[in-house]
């Protein structure tokens, strides 16, 4: 009896169990069917993605709270962003602009969707990944961008030096395979060889010291930390005497590497570091133990060396006359017109290096440039795998002439533009004009509309047109 009567009892909690389910299931569906339930699936659901945001597992923005959204042609500057754009009809209408407290969006621009995160810019689509199991793989999702043109000066500075640029190339250069060869290798053969002084970090705790010349420039590393990086020698050997000689003092090397060739990479033993400076030091009057830079007599014969050598590298990579004579021969009595304006070409020799002289309302040179780096090779910035006249990896700057003084009329050279944007290809410029119009508006209104974020939505938008066009205007509705 106690055997059925478990059983019986065990059947009746079976089955009121069952009669609460069937309940319960009508009651969701119910909910389900009149919207009742939508605030708390959308709480949920919010917080489930958080959780694998959170996790790593899924792509996804920030928490972010104070959202509103609107269609961009209802936001201050967004007609403006959309004319530049050159969207119109339904995707000009359907473009939508979101933003929150930590994150802004446009989204369905037709050209990808962008946002902008406190410290970075992103665009959804397909991306490298790291992933500790597979590595890097290809996924969909939120990712780093940076293709957007960089001129501090603005899209009408980066638009003048490409047009320019762009100009300089077919008139130079033309159509003829041989004159791009001829000029590439002229200027990419300008390279010189670089000195390096190498301290073995000599006390316990100690870290290797060094310090790279460059092609003119120098990079002190200290402590596992860059220390200085510039063009004075003294400064430079200073600064890296200060690390080799102190409680312990270093044994240091010195070493002599040629040039990389272009979209080439330095193969260099980490093992090696060269010759002992006592070779430097040998024969010149100075104090202090062998092998170490403990003494400020070795500074100067350390300067007088560097000095020497600068020259000797210099005088190497220098083009020959019949280089310059053949570049002159492709350069001068040629015109070319940017902006209704026309500049005539011309060469100047300055310290034995040819610059392209370009002549009209302001003058501009066109010269080697080592700064220009050459890791052009992947990405957006490779040369077509055909001919081009565009050959990206020819390592120039643009420069405009300047006026130290009226009395004596001295003049230096001043970087203009930016490289990384007048060298790029024709389709690559458009794209990345796209990109910095983007990131621009998105800099102007989020920032704004972060500052102002306690406001209302309507005092916002108020707000911001009374910083746009002054205190007294009226946003009709």
């Amino acid at each position: 009896m106690d055997s059925r009567r478990g059983t019986q009892g065990w059947t009746m909690q079976k089955l009121i169990t069952i009669i609460l389910l069937v309940l319960v299931m009508a009651l969701v569906i119910y909910g389900i069917t009149i919207g009742g339930f939508g605030p708390l699936v959308d709480r949920a659901e919010g917080a489930f993605n958080e959780v694998l945001i959170f996790l790593g597992i899924k792509d996804g923005p920030p928490s972010v709270t104070n959202c509103f959204k609107k269609f961009l042609f209802d936001v201050p500057g967004g007609n403006e962003l959309l004319d530049s754009l050159g969207l119109d009809g339904e995707v000009r209408r359907n473009v939508k602009f979101e933003y929150c407290e930590n994150v802004c969006t446009l989204n369905d621009t037709s050209l990808g969707d962008y946002r902008r995160l406190s410290d970075s810019y992103e665009i959804f689509g397909e991306g490298l990944v790291y992933n500790d199991v597979v590595g890097s793989e290809r996924k969909m999702g939120w990712h780093e961008y940076e293709d957007y043109l960089k001129d501090p000066d603005g899209i009408k500075s980066s638009e003048f030096y490409w047009e320019l640029y762009d100009q300089l190339v077919k008139a130079i250069i033309g159509e003829s395979k041989e004159n791009s060869m001829f000029v590439d290798r002229l200027y990419s053969s300008r390279f010189s060889k670089d000195l390096t002084f190498y301290g073995n970090g000599g006390g316990l705790f100690d870290k290797p010291s060094s310090a790279l010349w460059k092609e003119g420039e120098w990079i002190v590393m200290g402590d596992g930390e860059k220390v200085y990086t510039g063009l004075d020698d003294r400064k430079a050997i200073e600064t890296f005497k200060s690390y080799v000689d102190d409680a312990y003092d270093d044994k240091v090397y010195y070493q002599i590497r040629d040039p990389v060739p272009v979209g080439g990479s330095s193969m260099s033993n980490s093992d090696y570091h060269g010759e002992s400076i006592q070779e430097i030091f040998g024969g010149t009057n100075v104090e202090g133990d062998e092998g170490e830079f403990d003494h400020y007599t070795k500074t100067e014969a350390l300067i007088d060396y560097v000095t020497k050598k600068k020259i000797e590298f210099s005088e190497a990579v220098k083009p020959s006359s019949e280089e310059v004579a053949k570049l002159r021969s492709l350069v001068e009595s040629k015109k070319v017109i940017v902006d209704e304006e026309v500049y005539d070409l011309g060469i100047k020799v300055h310290n034995g290096f040819p610059l392209i002289i370009i002549s009209g309302d302001k003058e501009y040179a066109l010269a080697f440039s080592p700064r220009v780096k050459l890791n052009l090779l992947s990405g957006t910035r490779k040369p077509a795998e055909k001919f081009s006249p565009y050959h990206v990896s020819i390592p120039l700057n643009f420069y405009s002439w300047e006026i130290v003084s009226l009395d004596d009329g001295e003049r230096f050279l001043k970087p203009v533009g930016s490289w990384e944007d007048y060298m790029l290809f024709e389709n690559d410029f458009k794209l990345f004009r796209t990109g910095r119009l983007i990131k621009d508006f998105l800099d102007k209104t989020c920032g704004f509309l972060s500052y102002y974020r306690d406001l209302s939505e309507d005092e916002l938008m108020l707000r911001y047109y009374q910083n746009l066009y002054g205190p007294n205007v009226l946003v009709m509705r």
